[in-house]
């Protein structure tokens, strides 16, 4: 909010986004609403993401497993959350589960003594953590998303994959109301009971995400950047 308040122009990826800095006090002149940067870098870098063999290394289909990424340190670091999300991992058989593990949940993991429980389940696959590319592939072609990561979410949206996000809140509200996007916490119920919902509805959702609006712009942020600060220094100078 300092930074906020410092800043000369801010550029914001969606309408929310804006409101949020207009309610903090900030000129609505100063604000630029571009979309998002990300959006731009996954457009630009899907073609590559589509030529990985990430999915035959794996041995996998398109559509018929669910891939989990878990880091933050509410969860991972508080072994009871990190336990919920294990235990509803291992409930989902036959389900098969693609689970890269970041070094900081793998080191958790077994601290917690839950590292040796879930090598032991054959549905789920431990992997090493995937390249931008490997990954972009993984979400494109999954039945649905577990995820505490912020920018999976909106990766997943644009991917047309069903995004269970194991927090309390997140930073992406417009994908939540847009009803893709559930927020189960790391209740071990909840997030049983959503993801066979996601299956039970699984081609009514994807046909829902195939038709709905991007909230977070054309894929053509970074040049409306970059037009907004030229601009900018030729009116000032």
């Amino acid at each position: 909010r300092l930074t906020d308040h410092c800043s000369t122009l801010l550029f914001t990826p969606t309408k929310n986004c804006t409101k949020n800095l207009i309610k903090e006090g900030i000129n609505k002149n100063k604000i630029h609403q571009t979309g998002d940067t990300m959006y731009d870098v996954l457009l630009q870098q899907l073609p590559k993401a589509e030529k990985t063999t990430i999915l035959k290394q794996l041995n996998l289909k398109p559509k018929t497993y669910a891939l989990l990424t878990t880091h933050r340190p509410e969860n991972v670091d508080n072994p009871n959350n990190l336990k919920n999300i294990i235990e509803a991992m291992i409930k989902l058989k036959p389900l098969t589960i693609i689970f890269p593990l970041h070094p900081r949940t793998q080191k958790q993991l077994r601290k917690f003594k839950l590292y040796n429980k879930i090598q032991k389940q054959k549905h789920i696959k431990l992997i090493k953590p995937t390249g931008y590319h490997e990954t972009l592939k993984l979400i494109k072609n999954a039945t649905l998303i577990l995820t505490d990561s912020g920018g999976m979410q909106k990766e997943a949206f644009w991917l047309k994959t069903p995004c269970i996000t194991l927090r309390k809140n997140t930073e992406w509200t417009e994908t939540i109301q847009l009803g893709v996007n559930y927020l189960t916490e790391t209740n071990t119920q909840k997030i049983l009971e959503t993801t066979d919902n996601i299956l039970e509805y699984e081609e009514r959702l994807r046909s829902k995400l195939e038709k709905l609006p991007n909230p977070f712009g054309e894929g053509n942020a970074s040049q409306k950047i970059v037009n907004a600060i030229r601009n900018f220094w030729s009116k000032a100078n």
